[in-house]
């Protein structure tokens, strides 16, 4: 069920269902907005599509949104820690690329391509050095530069366009487990352990 009671106020559109995160929920003049998503002909931010029950409205009128903040927070937290893991892992020898990646407001699914399958003490590894970075308390910072976003993080830099928290202090401590999918895939999958 929809907490209705933890919403935030917002003065510009939901993040759509892109890059790796879901859409943000949450109402439009108090109508529930049912998925939040880009336009297939463009896909592009600035034709970002709030898919809901439009008969309660009138061309012209005025409209305000609410998200679940609640939501949008745990996802910018769980996203903001896979850039932190991903910056870690990608300094590791046995590290090649990194694939498809997923953030819900529950959990964040990354696979890892790697020369060689993480075992678990590696994982244990990856795990205490990202919770050691995260608790360094070091800002977060978007950039731009020749028109492409950077997420920045102390000396990390990569680049997304997706929702992140301020500072490694608002993540909290995190939790890693692993599936090896084979041909050197390994699935990370990320908790929030105070969730």
């Amino acid at each position: 069920p929809y907490r209705r009671q933890r919403q935030m106020c917002i003065r510009d559109r939901f993040y759509p269902d892109s890059g790796g995160q879901v859409g943000d929920s949450g109402f439009i003049n108090n109508v529930i907005v049912n998925y939040v998503g880009l336009d297939d002909d463009n896909n592009s931010f600035s034709d970002i599509r709030h898919y809901m029950d439009v008969s309660y409205f009138q061309v012209g009128q005025s409209v305000f949104g609410c998200i679940d903040a609640t939501k949008r927070l745990s996802i910018m937290r769980l996203h903001s820690a896979r850039h932190i893991v991903e910056s870690i892992l990608s300094q590791w020898k046995s590290y090649i690329s990194t694939g498809s990646s997923l953030a819900s407001d529950k959990k964040e699914c990354t696979d890892y391509l790697m020369r060689e399958d993480i075992s678990s003490e590696s994982l244990r590894v990856l795990e205490l050095q990202a919770n050691n970075f995260i608790h360094q308390r070091i800002p977060i910072s978007a950039q731009t530069e020749k028109g492409v976003r950077y997420w920045v993080c102390g000396t990390a830099k990569m680049k997304c366009c997706g929702t992140h928290v301020g500072n490694t202090a608002e993540i909290g401590t995190i939790k890693l487990s692993i599936k090896n999918k084979g041909k050197g895939i390994n699935r990370i999958e990320l908790r929030l352990l105070d969730e």
